[in-house]
C-alpha cells in the first residue's frame, strides 16, 4: 500500500492556502497603517486638548508657537505644526504624513479646535485621508 499525498491534493492544498494569503495580506497591511496612524491620531489629540487648555489660562487665543503646548510622542510619521489660529479656533496637524503605505502618504490630517461659550470645546478632523484610514469624530 502506498502513503503520501497525490499532485492533486497538494494543489488543491496550495490554491487554498494561495486564496488565504491573497485576502489575509492586504487585511494585515490595512491593520498595520491603522494601528500606525493611531499613534498620530492620539498625538494630535492630545495637542489639540493642550491648545484648549492654553486658551482657557490665557484668554489670549490659541497658541501660535506649538512649542508651547507640544505633547510628547514621536514625530516619525510628519512634523506638527500650527496651520491657522485666532481668538476662537485653533488648528493643529501634519501637512504631509510620511513613513507610512502609499494610500496614506503626503495626506494631510488636521485637528480644529473651537470655543463657543455656550457649549464650550469642540474638536473636529479635516483630512483627505481614504475613508476607511480617517479618525472617527
Amino acid at each position: 500500500m502506498k502513503e503520501g499525498f497525490t499532485l492533486i491534493e497538494l494543489m488543491i492544498t496550495l490554491a487554498i492556502v494561495s486564496i488565504l494569503a491573497a485576502i489575509a495580506l492586504p487585511a494585515y497591511s490595512d491593520f498595520i497603517t491603522k494601528t500606525k496612524l493611531s499613534e498620530l491620531f492620539l498625538l494630535l489629540d492630545r495637542t489639540a486638548a493642550a491648545a484648549a487648555e492654553y486658551h482657557s489660562a490665557h484668554e489670549a487665543g490659541y497658541p501660535e508657537d506649538i512649542d508651547l503646548i507640544r505633547p510628547t510622542g514621536t514625530r516619525k510619521y510628519g512634523q506638527i505644526e500650527v496651520i491657522n489660529v485666532n481668538s476662537t479656533e485653533g488648528i493643529y496637524g501634519v501637512r504631509e504624513i510620511k513613513n507610512l503605505p502609499s494610500p496614506v502618504l503626503n495626506c494631510h490630517l488636521y485637528i480644529r479646535i473651537s470655543y463657543d461659550p455656550v457649549t464650550g470645546y469642540s474638536k473636529r478632523w479635516d483630512t483627505d485621508l481614504p475613508p476607511k484610514y480617517q479618525p472617527r469624530e
